[in-house]
């Protein structure tokens, strides 16, 4: 089968959709399949039978979304797949989930009385009617097959765009399980613990994250703070994110800048993962958190909130907490003091390896696959 697929920009390494779409398309070419990539840049991916189609370096979404359609309609392929740039496909996977809806809960991120502010101007500005209409032509389509990351995203298709149910597709985020093995990293973990001076009876967290105020580093600096007193075993390990030395003003501010590192981004998160011993990601909104099902498959226990789509793979209180979104800051300073208990952490690390089958990127693909399957019938009968 000749496959199609539309993304912005494709580099592997900057993690979210482009890895994932970087894995497929391998996976595609694995199976045989000729692949067709649109997109304005590549990195870390080549084979004989991957065409690449330079799309032009445009900024403005719906200018590229033009630019994506006029490309992909004289291309000769089966099916046309777009991770949530353009319009033009009969497959429509946005691993962003509804932009409608992430703004929305994006909202409860911005401190009041910018938050009210931006709420009543959102209406008014240029960007946010040009979205409106990228989402009327993404969304409007009655014959396209709409891949939802998870349950919650599928509702704000429903509920934002007005997708039929029989449209929608649930296909949860997967992991490459060969690439994140607990036992495999162990003895990394253990030394990264030892070079920055983390004793095996202290407690450390992990968080990965670039937006910081959409993920929710705020209110975990802040849980911290308040169940550093009851529990002064917690430690906690921040990947990524930009202008840090602000970051680290704030943790000193709140007294637990002896707790908290920053350690930037980093190329390989696997050795960390390895060395934590819990993942928070208290998130305003995620899909489906490729960070949280890499965690996960790593072994550790999670806390992340109900906007997060990959916690319907979780067991709230088996595989750690799934709390109320928008994180409160005192039910997440309970939960981190609970999951630091001696009989929590080894009960649920069991529980979460258990679950660990069930995360496999392959199962993920095959159903990505059987929507092209799906679509044949439809396409003859057109």
């Amino acid at each position: 089968m000749n496959v199609a697929l539309v993304i912005g920009d494709l580099d592997p390494r900057r993690g979210g959709a482009e890895q994932w779409t970087a894995q497929y398309a391998r996976w595609l070419l694995d199976q045989g399949h000729q692949v067709h990539l649109l997109s304005r840049t590549l990195h870390g991916l080549e084979h004989p039978r991957l065409c690449w189609h330079r799309l032009p370096p445009v900024r403005r979404a719906d200018r590229l979304a033009q630019a994506a359609a006029d490309l992909a309609a004289g291309l000769p392929v089966d099916v046309v797949h777009d991770m949530g740039l353009g319009w033009y496909g009969q497959v429509f996977q946005p691993h962003g989930g509804s932009r409608l809806a992430a703004q929305q809960c994006g909202l409860s991120a911005v401190p009041e009385p910018l938050r009210t502010l931006k709420r009543h101007a959102a209406p008014f500005l240029p960007r946010y009617r040009t979205l409106r209409r990228l989402c009327h032509r993404q969304f409007g389509s009655r014959r396209r097959l709409y891949i939802a990351l998870s349950k919650m995203v599928a509702e704000h298709f429903r509920r934002f765009h007005y997708v039929p149910e029989e449209n929608i597709r649930l296909v949860y985020n997967g992991v490459d399980l060969r690439r994140f093995d607990p036992e495999a990293f162990h003895p990394a973990g253990r030394k990264l613990r030892q070079q920055h001076g983390v004793a095996e009876t202290e407690v450390l967290l992990l968080c990965v994250a670039h937006n910081f105020p959409l993920k929710g580093v705020p209110e975990l600096l802040l849980a911290l703070g308040s169940a550093s007193g009851a529990c002064p075993r917690l430690k906690l390990w921040v990947l990524g994110g930009r202008h840090l030395a602000r970051w680290r003003r704030r943790t000193a501010y709140l007294g637990i800048a002896d707790r908290v590192k920053f350690f930037g981004p980093v190329d390989d998160p696997r050795p960390y993962y390895a060395a934590a011993d819990a993942l928070v990601h208290p998130t305003h909104y995620d899909p489906c958190s490729l960070v949280v099902l890499e965690a996960l498959a790593m072994g550790l226990p999670v806390i992340s909130t109900t906007r997060n789509g990959a916690c319907e793979r979780m067991c709230h209180g088996r595989h750690g907490w799934v709390l109320p979104g928008p994180v409160d800051v005192h039910q997440l300073a309970l939960s981190l003091v609970a999951l630091a208990q001696d009989a929590n952490l080894p009960r649920m690390r069991r529980a979460v390896l258990q679950l660990r089958p069930e995360l496999d990127i392959g199962k993920n693909f095959q159903a990505v696959w059987n929507c092209y399957l799906e679509l044949r019938p439809r396409q003859a009968a057109a």
